[in-house]
């Protein structure tokens, strides 16, 4: 009995590489998810995370995270991997792009892929590090909003395929849905321990972290109510 293609219907007629490709897809796709999955709270660690696995799952040359800054309405540089990374979590000479600006800031203002087969031929194209011939971004949608870039280059003319344009878009999904998580966690835990009049720490919370610091103080202190 023929078996079903999520994407197509029947896979009964593909090729051993298609169905080669697929499986190799789904693996990637697994690591990706395992990454997201293994941060349960800091997005910035699964971020530089899915730029190494990109390089070394895709054969990509270079990737960057651009995350959105609400207070400059700009993009900064979060996460990279390749030339910019050259150790650690170290990102050299980070460059911030207005929205609307460049491959990455029309991508932010326009929440659709961009896939650039000859840089040379787009005016929009800004060199970071250094110039590359082909350029893939993809945005990071959460709450109908985009909320950051994936980007890659890379040095060979047509380099990018719409099937590394579907990966990204799943890993942008999954990066998004953990931003939500972590943001709802986020806004969870400030109603519990925050007044939702004052914005300060209500009495059970300043009663807790009173309490921790007697437990770990190794010198008195004062508290003095007015």
């Amino acid at each position: 009995m023929a078996g079903k293609d999520s994407t197509t219907g029947d896979y009964a007629g593909l090729s051993v590489e298609e169905l080669q490709r697929r499986v190799h897809e789904m693996s990637i796709l697994k690591g990706f998810a395992e990454t997201m999955l293994g941060h349960r709270g800091d997005i910035g660690e699964a971020l530089w995370d899915v730029t190494r696995q990109a390089i070394a799952r895709l054969g990509l040359e270079d990737c960057v995270i651009y995350v959105l800054d609400e207070e400059q309405g700009d993009l900064v540089q979060v996460a990279a991997f390749g030339p910019k990374n050259p150790k650690a979590k170290e990102i050299l000479n980070p460059i911030r792009i207005a929205l609307g600006r460049g491959i990455v800031g029309s991508v932010a203002v326009s929440g659709q892929v961009e896939l650039i087969e000859d840089t040379r031929l787009d005016p929009r194209y800004i060199q970071d590090d250094q110039p590359r011939l082909s350029e893939l971004a993809v945005p990071i949608v959460s709450g109908g909003h985009v909320v950051g870039v994936i980007d890659s280059e890379h040095s060979v003319k047509g380099f990018f395929t719409p099937w590394h344009r579907d990966i990204f878009v799943s890993v942008a999904a999954m990066v998004s849905g953990r931003m939500a998580a972590l943001s709802v966690a986020e806004k969870r835990r400030r109603l519990i321990t925050h007044d939702a009049l004052t914005g300060l720490l209500n009495r059970s919370e300043f009663l807790r972290r009173v309490q921790e610091r007697l437990d770990t103080a190794d010198v008195g202190f004062a508290l003095i109510f007015s």
